[in-house]
């Protein structure tokens, strides 16, 4: 029987391309989680981000389990969408599959089509397996991971669009306790996107996840079409934090001194530099030597 582990030094040897990004530091090639209150403009949303998807080239598919096609045809018309790169499903008009599984082995097949680059599910329940059982952690655990590994092989961003909890949730600290339903939910999501209003009324959306910095976007809304205005966490950073990032993710497993020898600022200087990008994300130690967390 093989092994089913490697060694951390057999790891280290590993070489990784930079992080596929659809839209950059918002939507990557993975499992991505839409959430957001009933008739806040998610679909359009969605939509709005196929649109700038297929503008550069790729497909997208959308699988509208809650509209049919008359519907669907009036948002396409106001958001000027009858593209052959667009290919849909409307799950009141046909039937995808006759079982959660057949979907799911449907779309797999989908997904890995190679000019396929983002397949939108509306709404995740709509594909989950019935069970008699209780929704807990682990049943969503286990049903998410398979559309996880799936989005993984495919390199394909498979978003599903889910909602937020009814009623008062201004006393929750962070926007991933708004999702609605078992915490195994954002939990097994690569990405969430969780879609608001700020106090102004305008529309925010909170990014977080494992290939993304936690950011938030505000939306503009054109009609009934979104766009974002893509703030990167690197613009809180100084001329200095930029040089030194940007020097390490060029010299991957440099030191300190390194970069000391390389910029001519003091030790002190570097020390604290590096002690503020560990801090924020941006970087890591491993054994004295730096190394990029995410790539920009």
């Amino acid at each position: 029987m093989n092994d089913p582990f490697i060694t951390a030094s057999e790891l280290k040897q590993m070489q990784f391309e930079k992080r596929d990004f659809l839209i950059e530091g918002l939507l990557a090639r993975n499992l991505t989680l839409l959430a957001g209150p009933p008739k806040i403009g998610k679909s359009f949303l969605c939509l709005s981000l196929a649109k700038h998807i297929i503008a550069k080239g790729m497909q997208a598919y959308y699988c509208s389990f809650e509209d049919d096609y008359r519907r669907l045809h009036k948002r396409l018309a106001e958001l000027e969408l009858f593209s052959d790169d667009l290919k849909i499903h409307c799950g009141r008009e046909d039937v995808l599959g006759s079982t959660a599984e057949e979907e799911f082995n449907i779309i797999q097949n989908i997904a890995f089509k190679e000019e396929v680059a983002i397949i939108i599910i509306d709404t995740m329940e709509r594909v989950l397996p019935a069970t008699k059982q209780k929704r807990d952690y682990h049943y969503y655990v286990e049903v998410l991971d398979k559309w996880a590994k799936v989005a993984l092989q495919s390199n394909t961003c498979i978003l599903m669009v889910h909602h937020t909890r009814k009623g008062d949730v201004s006393h929750d600290y962070h926007p991933q306790n708004t999702i609605l339903g078992s915490v195994g939910i954002p939990a097994t999501f690569d990405t969430n996107l969780i879609m608001a209003r700020d106090k102004n009324g305008d529309f925010i959306l909170h990014v977080e996840g494992k290939d993304v910095l936690e950011n938030s976007f505000k939306l503009l809304k054109s009609g009934v079409e979104f766009s974002w205005e893509t703030k990167s966490p690197l613009d809180a950073l100084g001329n200095a934090q930029k040089q030194v990032l940007l020097f390490i993710e060029q010299n991957a497993g440099c030191t300190q001194s390194d970069i000391v020898a390389k910029t001519g600022k003091s030790k002190p200087q570097i020390s604290h530099i590096v002690k503020r990008l560990c801090s924020e994300g941006h970087i890591r130690k491993e054994d004295h030597k730096l190394f990029i967390n995410t790539p920009y």
